[in-house]
């Protein structure tokens, strides 16, 4: 009888190791899933956040927007404490010009089902500035998602104003368009528009107010990636680009005459643009104080939800 009871007794606890033995191994095998799962998340982060500081005009500005990219970037509940560094790769080298290298860090703390394998992680990267002059981009919306963040712009400031642009111009993103009810009435389409503005045939005081084109008070009409409408806004639109040489239709001289007409005319907004994480805040904005359309709450609605878009676009494409 009681070698009986020894012998169940010790059959029970066997059993009883091996069920702990193996429960050990079951949480060892989700806790490395979770921190691999984790790692690649970081990897994706820090990926993310170097694109976006490379194209940067200044080291503060690369500090902020890295943080806000990564943070974007990451959805894992397993990550938290997300914290970005950026450092000059060269100690003898700490300007922030074109060509010199630097280190960008992501590290966050990392919870798995294994305290042993917790803990705080880091990945880095060492990129190369890129030249802030020079448009940066694989196409239209890239190239302008990096100037308006080299600009100072947050992501969500410039995912914003792209939200706007991408239902101004058709098609979406190009510079060289002319208002659809000035192709119908003129009989001219954007590129022979473009073409007789750059050769002279349309003269610049034809392309700010124009009878031919016009199609509210005052001979206005739209062109452009923004369709620049108002005299002003058009005149800073020569300024920056066919009395500089530039066609009419070059992305960077009409994204430079944007930039020249905020800072003139809409320096609130800028700061906003400059300072915000709300997407629909960054649109609603820009729209109200540069856009300004006649439906405006019907555009409101279209308008914030493409930016919602193309924010999440432009932080995953970084990935």
């Amino acid at each position: 009888m009681k070698q009986r009871f020894k012998r169940g007794n010790g059959e029970f606890l066997a059993a009883a190791v091996m069920s702990i033995f193996i429960t050990s191994i079951m949480i060892l095998i989700i806790a490395v899933m979770q921190m691999n799962f984790s790692m690649n998340n970081i990897t994706k982060a820090v990926t993310s956040a170097s694109r976006a500081a490379a194209v940067c005009a200044t080291k503060a500005n690369a500090e902020t927007l890295t943080l806000e990219v990564a943070q974007a970037s990451i959805e894992n509940q397993n990550l938290s404490d997300i914290k970005t560094k950026v450092e000059y790769a060269d100690t003898s080298k700490k300007t922030w010009v074109t060509g010199n290298q630097v280190v960008i860090t992501v590290s966050s703390y990392v919870k798995t089902m294994s305290p042993f394998l917790s803990g705080e992680r880091s990945i880095s990267h060492v990129i190369t500035i890129e030249d802030s002059d020079q448009l940066v981009g694989n196409n239209n919306k890239q190239k302008i998602w990096n100037y308006l963040l080299a600009q100072g712009f947050t992501a969500a400031g410039a995912a914003g104003v792209m939200g706007n642009i991408q239902n101004e111009a058709y098609p979406a993103f190009e510079p060289r368009s002319l208002e659809f009810q000035s192709i119908h009435k003129s009989g001219i389409n954007s590129i022979q528009y473009t073409s007789m503005v750059d050769n002279g045939q349309i003269s610049r005081s034809e392309v700010i107010s124009s009878s031919k084109f016009g199609l509210y008070s005052g001979g206005r009409y739209g062109y452009g990636l923004c369709g620049f409408t108002d005299p002003t806004i058009k005149d800073y639109l020569c300024r920056y680009t066919i009395d500089k040489g530039l066609s009419i239709g070059d992305l960077k001289g009409q994204l430079d005459s944007l930039m020249a007409y905020l800072q003139r005319f809409s320096p609130n907004l800028i700061t906003l643009l400059k300072t915000t994480n709300s997407v629909p805040t960054a649109a609603t904005a820009f729209l109200h104080d540069y856009e300004r359309p006649a439906n405006i709450g019907q555009e409101q609605a279209e308008r914030t939800r493409d930016a919602q878009t193309i924010y999440q676009e432009m932080i995953n494409s970084n990935s």
